[in-house]
């Protein structure tokens, strides 16, 4: 079961398809880690989606029909987008999720989900690679300086956090991480895979908008969930919502369907 709770706040590139190549290509042949894309001599407009025999192919690798090498789609493994960094037993954990970006007004859920994480000591599980899920163009790396010398390049991240309670029957995993530019349904799937290795039995995302909302009074919050059950059991509601949505929309549904 899902549930979404959503927090009003006072205030006012391409995936897989549609990749334009400079030198024109036609079948896909599988090498030991890439795909080979022998030349041809007619005019090829895009490639588009990868055969779903390759789709698991580290890289693609392009020939021209003048010989030059073009890199095209990388496209990874599934397990190879996890990063594992601890392995640890969680009981029937919930997992709570959270990201940076359209979902996120004055940082109010990712500040949350991270102020959480602090509070109970959470230690990092896994990371998933944001090579796949992101245009840096347009969601950037940002650039630092350690120990005012050495410049650290940081990569926007989608960390899980597990915080263990002795005292309480479940524990809990945070999902806090920036809302991808591509590949939704499969990142979707892989935050569902990591769920599934922890034995997830709910999951919570949380999320902020702004309203037209009074800034002298106490900040609403709105909490909806999929489940008929657990829409009565807690006094919650069914979203009415119709129109656009981020990550978090798209993660809610899928939690919902997966069970």
């Amino acid at each position: 079961s899902s549930c979404e709770i959503l927090i009003d706040l006072p205030g006012a590139r391409s995936g897989e398809t549609g990749i334009p190549l400079e030198h024109p290509v036609s079948r896909l042949e599988p090498t030991e880690r890439c795909v080979r894309v022998a030349p041809v001599d007619e005019t090829h407009p895009a490639l588009g989606r990868t055969d779903d025999k390759v789709a698991d192919r580290r890289c693609l690798k392009g020939i021209g029909s003048a010989g030059h090498s073009v890199r095209l789609q990388r496209m990874s493994d599934m397990n190879e987008m996890i990063t594992e960094h601890a392995d640890v037993h969680l009981r029937e954990p919930v997992l709570i999720a959270a990201f940076r970006g359209w979902n996120d007004a004055g940082d109010a859920a990712s500040f949350a989900a991270i102020h959480m994480g602090r509070s109970w000591s959470a230690s990092k599980v896994a990371s998933i690679d944001p090579e796949e899920f992101y245009d840096f163009q347009v969601t950037r790396p940002q650039v630092k300086l350690a120990d005012g010398i050495t410049r650290q390049i940081t990569w926007p991240a989608n960390e899980f956090w597990a915080a263990r309670f002795e005292e309480r029957e479940r524990d809990i995993i945070l999902l806090v991480g920036t809302e991808p530019n591509t590949r939704w349904r499969t990142f979707t799937e892989l935050v569902i895979d990591v769920a599934r290795r922890h034995g997830v039995k709910m999951a919570v995302t949380l999320g902020a908008l702004l309203a037209d909302v009074p800034h002298s009074r106490p900040v609403q919050v709105t909490a909806t969930a999929a489940d008929t059950e657990l829409v009565q059991s807690l006094g919650l509601q069914r979203s009415r919502y119709e129109g656009p949505t981020g990550i978090v929309g798209v993660l809610h549904d899928r939690l919902a369907t997966a069970g």
